[in-house]
């Protein structure tokens, strides 16, 4: 959910993944990200946001963050725009077994563009480097591209591609990469 007015924008966004195979549990996994972005000037936005996490095949019970800093456009012409993001990132981690808690801060930089070779059509892409402030080879990168097909005033189709790799997963992890692909219908009102 999203909603935008002239100098603000709320962002909610959630998601839960379950699949079983007769008494065994594959995937479990799940987020809620809230987000606040202000505009202070055209190229310059102050952005806030938290999120709670779980996922069972990375070793993360439960994750929370809370972050803020500056987002920057840096290209923005008819068809393309490109911004950066430098925030603080704090974290609180439990892994799976309960072993492990940590509360830790991170930087959290992005890069974030989107291209409309035409109107129907648009690409947008998000990637995220995460280290630990701490120890800087304790990082993790995220990516998330899509590409999006409208077909009527309010229907959207779209296919979209994640990566998250941790140099330095939690306890009990079973993987420290992770991808999905995924297709998608999004409305519009």
């Amino acid at each position: 959910i999203q909603y935008k007015s002239k100098r603000s924008l709320y962002l909610i966004l959630g998601s839960v993944d379950l699949l079983k195979s007769e008494s065994k549990q594959l995937v479990n996994s799940g987020f809620f990200h809230l987000r606040y972005n202000y505009k202070i000037r055209n190229w310059l936005r102050w952005e806030a946001f938290t999120q709670v996490q779980y996922n069972k095949l990375v070793g993360i019970r439960m994750r929370y963050l809370l972050g803020t800093g500056p987002r920057f456009k840096v290209v923005q012409v008819e068809k393309f725009k490109t911004y950066i993001g430098t925030l603080y990132m704090l974290e609180y981690e439990i892994n799976t077994d309960k072993t492990q808690k940590l509360l830790q801060g991170r930087f959290s930089s992005y890069l974030s563009f989107s291209f409309r070779p035409i109107k129907t059509v648009e690409i947008v892409s998000t990637t995220y480097y995460q280290p630990l402030f701490s120890k800087l080879n304790d990082y993790r990168i995220a990516t998330e591209n899509s590409i999006h097909f409208r077909f009527h005033k309010i229907l959207t189709f779209g296919i979209q591609f994640r990566l998250n790799f941790d140099s330095k997963p939690p306890l009990g992890a079973t993987t420290d990469l992770t991808y999905l692909l995924e297709n998608k219908i999004k409305i519009d009102f």
